[in-house]
């Protein structure tokens, strides 16, 4: 992810949205104040996990950012990766995981995914939120990624060498053609 003249203000930027108002089960990864919020609903209630404000994206200059959300269903638990590295969370927005049924994350949910912006179902009524910036090499697992392999991605990544983790990937989006724009 790259924002756009280093965009990080109280407007939230969505990196990603999915959504099912029948089921009310939603999954998003945005951006706001230059940290991440992910966030995750399985119809019962909202589980979050939160980077520190400007931890993810410190200032105007940052550069392309390799960014990995991880749901843990082993260990109930939340994850938030920049560049290879877990970052550590906000408290009372610490990822926890415990009582979601991952189950209830249904085809629907999914099918929805949106790039660059929350999703129809995920939008505040009439307001989507669009990422002011560049996504690129976006990949769905249906799996949790061990620490390694995040890792192992993001160097292969800045060496210009494609991932070759295929266990369990459901989506892959690499924009070879060049895509840019909102929705």
């Amino acid at each position: 992810v790259k924002l756009d003249d280093g965009d990080t203000g109280s407007d939230i930027q969505y990196l990603l949205g999915a959504g099912d108002t029948a089921s009310t089960t939603y999954v998003t990864l945005k951006e706001r104040y230059g940290g991440l919020h992910f966030d995750i609903n399985d119809g019962s209630g909202w589980h979050t996990a939160r980077t520190e404000n400007s931890s993810v994206f410190p200032d105007s200059q940052t550069p392309w950012i390799h960014i990995v959300a991880v749901a843990d269903d082993d260990n109930d638990q939340m994850y938030i990766y920049k560049n290879g590295v877990q970052q550590p969370l906000q408290a009372g927005a610490n990822g926890n995981l415990t009582g979601f049924v991952f189950s209830n994350l249904n085809a629907a949910c999914i099918a929805t995914v949106t790039l660059g912006v929350a999703s129809q179902d995920c939008a505040v009524a009439g307001s989507p939120w669009y990422l002011n910036g560049s996504i690129d090499e976006v990949r769905l697992y249906n799996r949790t990624l061990a620490s390694t392999e995040i890792n192992t991605t993001y160097l292969r990544g800045i060496k210009g060498i494609k991932s070759n983790i295929t266990n369990g990937l459901v989506a892959y989006y690499d924009f070879e053609a060049n895509v840019t724009g909102n929705g």
